[in-house]
């Protein structure tokens, strides 16, 4: 129904959550020695940060409708010859779901359900709305849109250029989209509630 978290492998991971909390908003829900877990809202976490030795995408995660939903998708999953790398919610917050693999190596966290946060009142906060898309560059660009329509139920909305494609799951232009590329996350993207949130943004940024 909507693209939930992306989880993000990093070197520098107190680098990482000073851009998450200092400039994109977010708030620090969890930690341990090697990840941090921050929230745009109620949800336990909307993106993930995980020490590592290299920058890479660990999974992107897509909340389904409901607990049969995800069964259904598993379903399909496994009918589809790809690999389930983890049977069941992986990491703090996710409370169902599993995690598989497409055959790039790209993974997707699949859960219909996530443990919820108070949110403090902090007025002067500039805090994304939502976790808006992510983009992928992916070695064979048509093979992982034909899994996200035939497998997860996503819908073309746009072609870009020979092999390019923006892909839909619910009534927002694209959640995810997949282009000829070396195969990694190209970016994911933030909704800001309006223009002179990202001015001031800019502004930080400059």
């Amino acid at each position: 129904s909507e693209v939930g978290h992306v989880s993000v492998r990093v070197q520098d991971l107190d680098a990482a959550e000073q851009l998450g909390t200092g400039l994109m908003g977010l708030r620090v829900t969890e930690r341990t020695e090697d990840s941090v877990w921050l929230s745009h809202g109620t949800d336990h976490h909307s993106l993930q940060y995980t020490r590592d030795t290299t920058d890479a995408v660990d999974h992107v995660a897509l909340l389904a409708a409901g607990p049969e939903s995800v069964e259904e998708i598993k379903t399909r999953v496994t009918a589809a010859g790809l690999q389930i790398i983890a049977d069941g919610p992986e990491g703090p917050g996710v409370e169902d779901g599993f995690t598989f693999q497409d055959a790039e190596g790209f993974a997707f966290q699949i859960y219909s359900r996530m443990q919820q946060v108070e949110l403090p009142y902090e007025p002067l906060i500039l805090r994304p709305r939502r976790l808006g898309h992510v983009n992928f560059f992916a070695q064979d660009a048509r093979r992982l849109q034909k899994m996200l329509v035939e497998v997860l139920d996503f819908r073309i909305s746009d072609w870009a250029g020979a092999e390019g494609a923006f892909l839909r799951c619910n009534v927002d232009h694209h959640g995810i989209g997949v282009f000829p590329g070396p195969g990694h996350l190209h970016h994911h993207a933030w909704e800001y509630p309006t223009i002179v949130e990202l001015a001031e943004l800019a502004d930080y940024v400059d």
